[in-house]
C-alpha cells in the first residue's frame, strides 16, 4: 500500500497530489486484475458486446444532442433573418412616407 508523509510546510492538498502520483505509478495493471481468475470465452465476448453496446448508445444520444442544438440554432437564426428583413422593410416604408 503507498504511503505519503504529510509535511505541516506542504500541506494536505500537496500530499493528496503526491499521493496520486505514487498511486499510478504502483498500479497494479488491469491485465492482471482480470486475471485473477478465469473468465469463459461466452462470458468475454458478452462482456465485449455489452460495452459497446453502451458506447453506442452514448455516441447516439450525443449526436442526438447536437443534432436538437443544431436545430434550435438553425430555427433562431431563419427567425433572426426574417426580423431584420421586417426591420428593413418597416424602414423603407417610413422613409418613403
Amino acid at each position: 500500500m503507498p504511503e505519503v508523509e504529510v509535511s505541516r510546510a506542504g500541506g494536505v492538498e500537496s500530499a493528496i497530489r503526491r499521493l496520486k502520483r505514487v498511486v499510478e505509478s504502483n498500479i497494479i495493471p488491469r491485465q492482471l486484475r482480470d486475471n485473477e481468475r478465469y473468465i469463459k470465452p461466452a462470458e468475454k465476448r458478452k462482456r465485449e458486446n455489452d460495452a459497446a453496446v453502451k458506447r453506442y448508445r452514448k455516441k447516439a444520444e450525443k449526436d442526438k444532442l447536437v443534432q436538437e442544438s443544431y436545430k434550435q440554432s438553425n430555427k433562431l437564426s431563419i427567425a433572426r433573418k426574417a426580423n431584420t428583413v421586417r426591420h428593413k422593410r418597416n424602414k423603407r416604408v417610413r422613409s418613403e412616407a
